[in-house]
């Protein structure tokens, strides 16, 4: 029969070996977590090049920041991404992992070609789209020409159309991840909810609304802000490919080719890392705030 000490002794060392077997992960996630957020913090108050000693300026970056026509051009094609995947990129993934999941044979299939722009580089999508957005033979205004009408837009030089233009390549490369998301939820619900809704009299409308709405809405939450963790920074790739660089007159501009552009050295230039510090976090404080009323309003939806 053991006595307390010895008890005691053991709930010691399991404690202690339950220490020892977490402080690998736990370093791992602050050497590479951590650790950068606060260098972050430290170099957005600082004036540094890649090179030698950061020079302290305190808060120049950030009031820099504020008068920046660049920076509120590329906050705004964030807010205009973010209503994108909001409006059509998370509803569609729902709406088609719906119809898939009705499908008995060969839905798989179609979930991998849903699925595989997501695996692929945006650079390369990047020269796909720049044939579709082709104002001369591009595969949209070859469709515009085929109905009859002459006067085609040019998407990627107009100001108006370019940042817009940029955008809907993410979007509809990230559909699929939204179908598998919500596939796999969809699947995961258990049949007896439907053989129920059934015995009651519901047909195929009343089981998605009443049935599976509600069931997946949990997960809609999530992809909600994985949307808009991924939309405020807007694409890096398809700026730089399909506009040479957030053009024209930086109406592409979008805050991770912003970001890019100041840590790159380029045309002889000089990077500004402390700039691009400020950056991800107007970048971090911009989605915590949107994740976190939107964590809000969809909570009191499930509560309600």
């Amino acid at each position: 029969m053991s006595t307390p000490s010895k008890r005691r002794r053991r709930d010691v060392a399991r404690n202690v070996g339950i220490g020892l077997f977490l402080l690998l992960p736990l370093g791992a996630y602050a050497l590479l977590n951590v650790y950068p957020s606060l260098m972050s913090i430290f170099y957005s108050l600082t004036k540094y090049t890649g090179a030698g000693a950061p020079e302290f300026i305190g808060v120049q970056n950030f009031v820099s920041m504020a008068k920046d026509r660049v920076v509120r051009i590329a906050v705004v094609n964030g807010f205009r991404n973010m209503l994108l995947v909001l409006v059509v990129q998370v509803p569609l993934g729902f709406v088609l992992a719906y119809l898939l999941s009705r499908v008995v044979r060969g839905s798989k299939v179609f979930v991998f070609f849903f699925f595989l722009p997501v695996i692929i580089s945006e650079i390369v999508l990047a020269l796909l789209w720049r044939f579709v957005y082709n104002s001369q033979w591009g595969l949209i205004n070859s469709l515009i020409h085929a109905v009859g009408v002459e006067a085609v837009p040019k998407w990627l030089s107009n100001p108006k159309l370019a940042p817009w233009a940029v955008l809907v390549p993410g979007v509809w490369q990230w559909v699929g991840f939204n179908v598998v998301l919500f596939l796999a939820a969809i699947e995961g619900l258990p049949q007896e909810l439907f053989d129920a809704a059934k015995i009651d009299g519901a047909n195929n409308w009343q089981q998605l609304r009443y049935v599976t709405v509600p069931m997946v809405r949990g997960v809609y939450v999530m992809a909600t802000i994985l949307a808009i963790n991924g939309s405020m920074g807007g694409p890096l790739g398809y700026p730089l490919m399909l506009t040479d660089g957030g053009g024209p007159f930086d109406m592409s501009q979008t805050l991770s080719h912003y970001i890019y552009e100041q840590i790159s050295v380029r045309w002889g230039g000089v990077a500004h890392w402390g700039y691009a510090a400020a950056l991800v976090l107007l970048n971090f404080a911009l989605v915590s705030v949107l994740s976190g009323i939107t964590w809000r309003y969809r909570r009191g939806l499930e509560v309600g």
